[in-house]
């Protein structure tokens, strides 16, 4: 990669970064609680519920506990793991494309970023960098590592678990089972050393009851969490898959795993349709 594709990458970065420093930027109040009360001693799942995997927010408490807590610290976080993420896209997509089809997918993002409110740091936001990297891993046939990393987006935030129907469609075809049991071992590693950890802490039976039995099975149909949108709504948040229906007419076969892979990305945002959520 020469250094003018360097170049360009780093000003698409910079741009993204200026256009975010300008706009309004979203300091949602779980993002500067939780990581305080852990700061301060207190135990999630236990002193106080947290509905959510914990790896973004432990992550968070460990940037505040070095640089302190505070709306400008939240500030840097996000846009520090929004620059990361447009790296990883680049990066994703030079390896497995080319140099220039990066820097077209970078200059594409970047605005569809800032579209669906991606001004702040939410669970949804830190998704996208472990999704990338499985995409990646599974298609440079790294089943493990793909494993190992759906876990740590699993254990970023529930809905993960929607691109395990992309991921078995990835691996579908002749050795199957081969890479499924490759992809289980992966993840079931990650999960069991995530597990220890909990329950040295001894807060495993919290996790499971307010991140999984709460957070997966009671909340998402509590009174209040179902947000239908408008046809308004629909339309501007679908707007930009609207091109998967063209390039499936033009090469099915090549853009199926994509549009796939898009369309149970989207069930993320159900059932509160919200554009951060995308």
């Amino acid at each position: 990669m020469g250094k003018k594709s360097l170049l360009i990458c780093g000003g698409l970065v910079f741009v993204h970064l200026f256009l975010l420093f300008n706009l309004s930027f979203t300091a949602w109040p779980e993002m500067l609680a939780w990581p305080f009360f852990i700061l301060r001693g207190w135990v999630p799942y236990k002193d106080f519920a947290m509905v959510h995997t914990p790896l973004l927010v432990l992550d968070l408490a460990i940037f505040n506990k070095i640089f302190g807590i505070g709306a400008v610290q939240l500030k840097i976080y996000g846009w520090i793991l929004i620059a990361l993420t447009d790296l990883t896209l680049f990066y994703v997509v030079k390896r497995l494309w080319s140099v220039k089809t990066a820097l077209y997918s970078l200059l594409f993002f970047i605005p569809l970023q800032i579209l669906y409110d991606g001004n702040g740091i939410w669970f949804d936001y830190a998704l996208s960098i472990w999704g990338l990297l499985a995409l990646y891993l599974l298609l440079t046939k790294r089943y493990l590592a793909a494993g190992a990393v759906w876990a740590l987006a699993f254990f970023t935030k529930q809905t993960a678990v929607w691109f395990l129907f992309p991921i078995s469609f990835v691996m579908l075809g002749e050795g199957f089972g081969e890479r499924a049991k490759k992809f289980i071992v992966g993840a079931a590693c990650t999960f069991t050393l995530g597990a220890s950890i909990l329950w040295i802490f001894g807060i495993l039976p919290g996790f499971l009851f307010w991140a999984i039995k709460f957070g997966i099975g009671i909340l998402p149909r509590a009174a209040g969490q179902i947000n239908s949108p408008t046809g308004t709504e629909a339309l501007r948040a679908l707007l930009p898959f609207s091109v998967l229906p063209f390039a499936l007419f033009i090469d099915w076969k090549k853009y199926l795993p994509f549009a796939i892979w898009a369309g149970f990305g989207i069930l993320g945002a159900i059932p509160r349709w919200e554009l951060f959520h995308f």
